[in-house]
């Protein structure tokens, strides 16, 4: 468990005061991840857990970011998913 992998060293607005297409440009580049932290997952497995997924912009810019540092495999866990028409 790495809580603290990724970081998220800007500020956004809240996601739920964006449409989808908004809150993917503003989350894009969003978060960080040191080089310590990059080399231990460099071709590892990990699994992105999420409380809540509205429309998966924040899980999107996560796994974006730990593509970028190699990353082999990425799996999203989401306890709870809301749509647009709920």
């Amino acid at each position: 468990m790495k809580p603290d992998l990724l970081l998220r060293p800007i500020k956004t607005l809240p996601l739920e005061e964006v449409n989808r297409r908004e809150s993917l440009s503003m989350l894009e580049n969003v978060f960080d991840i040191t080089s310590q932290q990059a080399q231990k997952i460099k071709d590892r497995n990990i699994v992105l857990i999420d409380d809540v997924m509205t429309p998966g912009a924040m899980l999107s810019a996560a796994a974006k970011t730990l593509i970028k540092e190699g990353l082999s495999y990425i799996c999203v866990l989401v306890l709870e998913r809301v749509t647009e028409n709920a």
